[in-house]
């Protein structure tokens, strides 16, 4: 869907933004180009990036505790 019609940028784009480790609503935007034009999205994106950057926590977290880092220890016992 498309979240700023000036920049053509879409949710899917902000959201790849949010996983590649932006975090606030400056950092997309200069990545994005979203809300660069006349501003209408700012809230509509704000709110996008909200959501994603939780969801990226949640998983983050999820994954470090279904999913251990393998450590040197382990490595040499071959689990």
């Amino acid at each position: 869907m498309y979240v700023c019609i000036c920049s053509a940028v879409t949710e899917e784009a902000i959201i790849e933004a949010v996983k590649e480790g932006k975090t606030d609503f400056l950092e997309v935007a200069r990545a994005t180009g979203v809300a660069m034009g006349c501003g209408s999205c700012g809230p509509m994106a704000a709110h996008i990036i909200d959501v994603a950057v939780k969801q990226t926590k949640r998983a983050t977290k999820n994954e470090s505790l279904y999913y251990p880092a393998k450590t040197s220890t382990s490595l040499a016992a071959g689990a």
